[in-house]
């Protein structure tokens, strides 16, 4: 393990990384407007920000199975805030996260301005207008991205995906493609990734940045064609098994 003496400078660079991650978002809202993330450079400089940050948090990302060159629907299952950070490398995407990120500091502003979608889960009309937001940027060519499980897990289960998000496939008619999410550390241990356990950011943010490596293991499945025989549930049931299936794990339903 690192020491703090190494935590430290790891952790003023995550924090001048952020304060940069602010100062490219409000010169990319005026360049390229409010709605820069969705336009091809606005797109790469999102992604190499996201590729930098992985460096700071010692993600190392590993692949498997092949990436969708089309605007998808991402589904995954969720272990931690890190995901976002493996996913975002890979893809520019726009998340879909739950209300209470919003009040996390500098991040949740980050995360504003990155057109992350906030929505609350218990109110159907806040659905609906986050379907119809998610239903626009993938009309503008750029995937959309949410964990349907709807918390965060050890990442030795799964639950049972939620099925509301789905029908933005449905509406835009987008092929929906699963990804099975993995961590260890550089030795193949238990990895110190998972956020659960009402842990604070902070604590939790030490712990990765104490840790030498960690890997995360993106494990791509074989894309859901959209037709007129899927429903939500049906969705949420297809990408269930298939995340179930490629991470060796017992599929909850």
């Amino acid at each position: 393990m690192f020491g703090y003496s190494i935590v430290l400078p790891k952790l003023i660079g995550f924090v001048l990384h952020l304060l940069f991650g602010l100062l490219i978002v409000c010169v990319l809202n005026l360049l390229l407007g409010s709605q820069w993330y969705t336009k091809p450079l606005g797109g790469f400089v999102k992604q190499q920000w996201m590729k930098m940050l992985a460096i700071i948090l010692n993600l190392k990302i590993n692949h498997s199975g092949s990436l969708s060159k089309n605007p998808v629907v991402f589904v995954s299952n969720h272990i931690s805030w890190l995901d976002v950070v493996a996913l975002g490398c890979d893809r520019n995407c726009v998340f879909v996260a739950k209300n209470s990120v919003k009040k996390w500091p500098l991040i949740g502003t980050i995360a504003k301005l990155n057109g992350t979608l906030f929505i609350n889960r218990e109110d159907k009309k806040d659905i609906v207008k986050t379907l119809t937001k998610a239903n626009n940027i993938l009309a503008g060519g750029v995937s959309i991205a949410f964990f349907p499980e709807a918390t965060t897990t050890n990442g030795k289960v799964i639950k049972p995906f939620k099925t509301s998000l789905y029908q933005t496939a449905i509406h835009s008619s987008s092929n929906v493609q699963a990804i099975g999410i993995r961590y260890s550390d550089r030795k193949g241990r238990e990895s110190p990734a998972p956020y659960v356990d009402d842990e604070t950011f902070v604590a939790h943010l030490f712990k990765i940045l104490k840790t030498p490596k960690i890997e995360v293991n993106l494990a791509y499945c074989k894309p859901v064609e959209i037709n007129n025989s899927y429903n939500r549930k049906i969705l949420a049931e297809t990408t269930q098994m298939q995340v179930a299936e490629i991470l060796a794990l017992p599929n909850p339903g």
